[in-house]
Formats: C-alpha cells, sequence, structure tokens
C-alpha cells in the first residue's frame, strides 16, 4: 500500500456557533443526508446514490467526514479523495464553509 493511501484525510464541516449543521447538510443539491446503517458506526452519512461518506458530529455546528465508502473498503485512496473533493465542492457552493485536511500529496 502506498505510503499516501494510509494519510488521513477529511472535510472539515463548520457552521455559526447556534448553528445546528444537520438541518443545513439535509439541503445540500446531490446529496442525501442519511443513516449510515453499519452497527458501531457513525450514525449519519452523506450519499450521492452509490457512495456514502460518513459523518462525525463533533458539535451541533461542526462535523467532520469520516469513512468514504465503498471506496475505503476497496483501498481506493484516490476514488475516495475525488469524492471528497466534490463533496467539498457542493458544500461550497451551497454556501456551507469547509476546509479539506489532507497532504499536497493526498489531493493530487
Amino acid at each position: 500500500m502506498d505510503k499516501n493511501q494510509m494519510q488521513m484525510r477529511s472535510v472539515l464541516i463548520y457552521g455559526k456557533e447556534e448553528e445546528i449543521l444537520l438541518n443545513s447538510l439535509s439541503q445540500v443539491p446531490g446529496w442525501e443526508l442519511m443513516p449510515l446503517g453499519i452497527a458501531g458506526g457513525y450514525e449519519h452519512c452523506l450519499s450521492n446514490g452509490n457512495e456514502k461518506v460518513a459523518l462525525h458530529i463533533i458539535a451541533p455546528n461542526v462535523v467532520s467526514t469520516s469513512n468514504v465508502l465503498p471506496h475505503d473498503w476497496a483501498h481506493d485512496q484516490a476514488s475516495a479523495n475525488e469524492l471528497l473533493k466534490k463533496l467539498s465542492k457542493a458544500l461550497t457552493d451551497a454556501g456551507i464553509e469547509n476546509i479539506i485536511s489532507a497532504s499536497e500529496s493526498d489531493l493530487a
């Protein structure tokens, strides 16, 4: 496995101080907020139909992405990173603040 495949990467999503971010995330065009459906996993995810991005709720106004499925199961870092970049763009287009946390080589 390439060393970059082991690096953590995520999208940190944040809202205003009193905002309930899940309400905003349910309105992102092209993405559906839904239960992740994995026992012992995070409760929510954003799905574009065939792919899911698990959501770790840090605070009501701060959410971080976690697993990117099914790509993480297949150890397909390139596809996972592409999906995170698409999600980040959709969030930005919807007016939701976010940053991608990853190395430059990870996102190349």
